[in-house]
């Protein structure tokens, strides 16, 4: 993944306070395309595949050669920007790791520190809803063109701890479990509980509830 001078960690986040241990160059790389495409993390492209000009192409080209064989990577933004990337990477191999919408939504709302749910409980009419279906939805496009690994996060720990060691195991790696220990806080999945699970299959709109049961069918 990069030494730790490659990656933007954000170490004591309110996020994550293990830190989100994402590769600065390949991050900062997306965020440029999306910005030539009108898009941002939160704003959903209008049209794919995303557009690239000259001098984006050749950043492109440029911080691939650098990067080692074998090279693994966090971006969420990757989401909409994996099918650029495979000009460069002859084999791409995706994990996709999804969590239950109405728990997404409370953690954007979390960590951006801003109290955005509605009074009276409807769950209906929410931008992150909206990311969460989108983002989710190129990422089943994405699993057509490339292989791919689904993890639910929303899965009890021994479940989730055992799909980790299924997937690495698929990509030729042991899985460490003092590692996972060491690094993994159960109270960050604070989004993660019942009652979130349960308003993400009953009192979502149908096409999103569909949308994540058809995910946690992948997950297994």
């Amino acid at each position: 993944m990069g030494s730790l001078a490659d990656l933007v960690m954000h170490e004591g986040a309110k996020g994550h306070v293990g830190g989100y241990w994402e590769h600065a160059g390949v991050l900062e790389m997306d965020r440029q395309i999306l910005a030539y495409n009108r898009a941002d993390w939160h704003v959903i492209p209008t049209s794919l595949p995303l557009q690239l000009d000259g001098e984006l192409r050749e950043q492109m080209r440029c911080l691939a050669e650098m990067l080692p064989d074998g090279f693994c990577c966090k971006e969420p933004r990757l989401v909409w920007t994996a099918d650029l990337w495979s000009e460069w990477f002859r084999d791409i191999t995706l994990i996709a790791v999804f969590r239950n919408p109405a728990g997404f939504r409370r953690s954007v709302a979390y960590v951006a520190a801003q109290d955005r749910f509605p009074s009276n409980g409807d769950l209906e009419d929410c931008l992150e809803l909206t990311i969460w279906e989108a983002a989710n939805r190129r990422l089943l496009e994405l699993a057509r063109c490339f292989p791919c690994h689904w993890i639910c996060f929303d899965d009890p720990i021994p479940v989730l701890k055992n799909r980790l060691v299924h997937v690495i195991r698929q990509l030729g790696r042991v899985f460490d479990p003092a590692a996972f220990d060491a690094f993994f806080v159960p109270e960050e999945r604070r989004f993660s509980s019942a009652a979130d699970i349960d308003d993400s299959i009953r009192r979502l709109p149908s096409p999103i509830a569909a949308l994540y049961q058809e995910l946690r069918a992948l997950a297994v």
